[in-house]
């Protein structure tokens, strides 16, 4: 390993440091926004909205991909303590629920809630009434989640 200093070898976060003092160095009363703005300008730095608002995109668009991979589909979800949701998983009901501190998954059945062929409940949380206040996106994972586990639960079989 070479002792060199080149960029290549320096995190994300040092190569950040490295430059913020030199622009330091050569115009101490520069800002930081004032910088992001001249970045933006150049197309190189998105503004934060713009961020999240990729970010959020972005993971979205892979939660889509996941339940369509899983064979979720989910017809509502929704609630505060607790949140639920309810649709099918390649064809057959399921039911969630998140309340207190734990979020069980019901799939087959009636409705995913009797005669249920697996079920499947997890901690959430740690204080007494988290999961209930999980969000909706969390929830939605959770189901994914709890049908990959299904899936994986056929598998061994």
């Amino acid at each position: 390993m070479s002792d060199k200093l080149t960029f290549e070898n320096l995190s994300i976060a040092d190569t950040t440091r490295l430059i913020w003092s030199a622009i330091q160095r050569i115009s101490p009363s520069v800002t930081m926004e004032e910088i992001s703005a001249i970045l933006r300008k150049a197309g190189g730095a998105p503004t934060a909205d713009e961020r999240v608002d990729r970010f959020t995109k972005s993971t979205e668009e892979v939660d889509d991909i996941v339940s369509e991979v899983l064979g979720v589909v989910i017809a509502s979800l929704g609630g505060n303590c607790p949140v639920q949701g309810e649709g099918t998983m390649d064809g057959k009901p399921f039911y969630f629920r998140a309340r207190g501190e734990h979020w069980p998954i019901g799939i087959g059945g009636e409705d995913g809630l009797y005669n249920l062929e697996w079920t499947h409940e997890e901690p959430w949380g740690c204080e007494p009434f988290s999961a209930g206040w999980m969000s909706q996106r969390t929830a939605r994972r959770m189901i994914n989640r709890g049908a990959a586990l299904y899936r994986l639960r056929q598998i061994a079989i």
